[in-house]
């Protein structure tokens, strides 16, 4: 996630130039993300993703309101 961050960051410095430096700092923000990204590495933090699925043949919910 934080690659693709920096990627975008990237690639608006490009394209967007005098105008994204006029609204971010894009130095501080690729400051943050390197922090981000090493944390990471260093297993300081994480992230999980929990998905939830309804089984197949589940009753539709009735979701009519009257």
């Amino acid at each position: 996630m934080v690659d693709q961050i920096e990627a975008r960051l990237s690639m608006l410095r490009m394209t967007a130039g005098d105008r994204l430096a006029a609204e971010v700092d894009v130095d501080a923000v690729l400051r943050y993300t390197a922090l981000a990204q090493r944390a990471g590495a260093d297993e300081m933090i994480g992230y999980r993703m929990l998905v939830a699925e309804k089984p197949a043949d589940a009753e539709p919910e009735d979701t009519c309101c009257g």
